[in-house]
């Protein structure tokens, strides 16, 4: 994992990364991506302060840092660049950018489906 911390965000663990990359819940078509978002924290920083239910829930559906799955096969046809990041990747993305699947069984809020061209930029 990447030793970069972000404020309120906890990153996946590998075993769950890899579990993930290996067999994705859903599969992106076209140019969009499966991003798993990041955890955000229960507490502040490294206090004992809680953070209430309600707010964890709105900072973990808003949430702008996540995992890239899986990439649909249309992904940066478009562009003449190529692609700016690959599965496994550790991305930024804009607040409430794309769609939660409503799929039952699936975390609400921790997996989104995003377009292509919607990453900012690939966390080193």
């Amino acid at each position: 994992m990447n030793p970069i911390k972000a404020q309120h965000y906890a990153p996946i663990s590998e075993s769950e990364l890899a579990a993930l990359k290996e067999n994705p819940p859903i599969k992106p078509v076209g140019n969009f991506l499966l991003v798993r978002v990041e955890d955000v924290k229960e507490t502040y920083g490294d206090s004992k302060i809680v953070i209430a239910a309600n707010v964890v829930d709105r900072e973990q559906k808003g949430a702008g840092l996540g995992y890239v799955i899986a990439i649909g096969e249309g992904a940066w046809t478009d562009c003449d660049e190529g692609p700016w990041c690959a599965v496994g990747d550790r991305v930024v993305f804009q607040r409430y950018e794309g769609v939660v699947p409503p799929i039952e069984g699936l975390d609400s809020g921790k997996f989104r489906i995003i377009p292509d061209n919607k990453v900012l930029g690939v966390i080193q």
